[in-house]
Order: C-alpha cells, then sequence, then structure tokens
C-alpha cells in the first residue's frame, strides 16, 4: 500500500500515536519537510518519528564529494551496527522503519534516522555516483 499526508504547521491531535501505529503495522515513513534540518529533527521527535535513543544521522550540502563521503560513512556505521546485532535485534529491524541497535560502549540506541537537507538531496537524487549510493543506503533504513 502506498499513501501519503500532509501536516500543517500546528501538530494535529493524534499524529503521534498515529505515527506510532502506522510502524507497529510495519508501513514504512518518511517525512518530507521545508524546514532547517534542526526544525525537522525537533518534528520528528514530536511525531513518534525519532525516539530518544535515536541515532540520527545529518546530511548537509557541502560538496558532492563530502555528501558522498558522508553517506559512505553513514553505510559502513549500519553494516558495523549489523554486524554486532543478535538474531532478535535483526529481526526487529527488518520490521521497522527507524530501527537498528548500536550497541557501542555505554550508549544504546534501539533506533536511527537519515536527515538530509534539500540541496544535499537534490544532488543525491539527480546526479550519479550519489543517485546509486543513496539508493543502496536507504533500505537500511527500515
Amino acid at each position: 500500500m502506498l499513501g501519503a499526508t500532509g501536516l500543517e504547521d500546528k501538530l494535529q491531535d493524534g499524529v503521534a500515536d498515529t505515527i506510532r501505529d502506522l510502524h507497529k503495522a510495519d508501513f514504512k515513513i518518511w517525512m518530507l519537510t521545508g524546514d532547517k534540518l534542526e526544525t525537522a529533527e525537533n518534528i520528528g521527535y514530536a511525531t513518534n518519528l525519532i525516539g530518544q535513543r535515536t541515532k540520527v544521522f545529518k546530511i548537509q550540502c557541502e560538496s558532492k564529494e563530502e555528501i558522498k563521503e558522508k553517506m559512505e560513512k553513514i553505510k559502513k556505521k549500519v553494516n558495523a551496527i549489523k554486524a554486532t546485532m543478535n538474531p532478535t535485534q535483526k529481526h526487529a529491524t527488518e520490521r521497522s522503519f527507524l530501527s537498528l541497535s548500536d550497541l557501542q560502549s555505554e550508549v544504546s540506541f534501539d533506533s536511527f534516522a537519515l536527515m538530509i537537507d534539500g540541496e544535499a538531496i537534490s544532488y543525491t537524487i539527480n546526479e550519479e555516483p550519489l543517485k546509486s549510493l543513496f539508493l543502496q543506503l536507504i533500505p537500511e533504513f527500515r
């Protein structure tokens, strides 16, 4: 099933609960906003797309080369996290859009999110090799 919805600047009642329920039903949810990354992150928390134990990766437009380097680092980090996960955790990550456990030192994340600013996403979806790298990376955010 594919669907789309829009939210106004004022967050309507029940949005966070609805998003939580959609996650439980194994819906994949992506948020598109024209806001700054910091504002988008706050909206992510308010709507339960991001939790307190979510590792947030951010890509802001610098140069195409720096965007590529950041995406490659994120991909390596995701692969390293997956390599340290037990089978129960791996099963959970396959069922949820933002679920990967990060078993680093004392901090434990149970999910992660990717935020990309508008200019960087424009390069990413329109230019190779950024497009190919992005298409390889996004399935990791299940």
